[in-house]
């Protein structure tokens, strides 16, 4: 048995990077997200993508995704979204792979704390956050 796959933020990055999570032979299932509808119609459309596609779970709220019973979320959105949105998800209790980098900050310091909240959700909620 395999698990399901949230795939959010389809620009260039992640419509690269959808086919190949997709594909992955332990994924049974995925949902796409992005704020913008067309995106997920062009990866949608993806072979690969559309065999295990739940389409009717696709949505353009990233809340939405957060709540749904996804497995695990891959998080490809722009860099600065990354932190926030991977310590949203693992709230919700999923599983959590990002894009690098985890954050773009110019201050280091501020980088580093983000770094500390992401292991200190993912400890406090018992889930897995990788970063790629």
């Amino acid at each position: 048995m395999g698990i399901k796959i949230g795939l959010v933020g389809l620009g260039t990055f992640g419509t690269i990077f959808a086919p190949l999570f997709a594909g992955h032979p332990l994924v049974d299932r995925v949902v796409l997200c992005d704020a913008e509808a067309d995106r997920i119609a062009q990866n949608a459309a993806i072979p690969v993508v559309s065999r295990k596609l739940v389409n009717s779970q696709c949505t353009q709220n990233f809340d939405e995704i957060c709540k749904s019973d996804c497995d695990a979320l891959v998080i490809m959105t722009q860099p600065w979204l990354h932190a926030p949105q991977c310590i949203q998800a693992m709230e919700h209790g999923k599983m959590v792979y990002s894009a690098v980098p985890v954050i773009s900050l110019p201050d280091d310091q501020e980088i580093l704390d983000w770094c500390g909240k992401i292991i200190e959700t993912a400890q406090r909620n018992g889930v897995e956050y990788m970063l790629g």
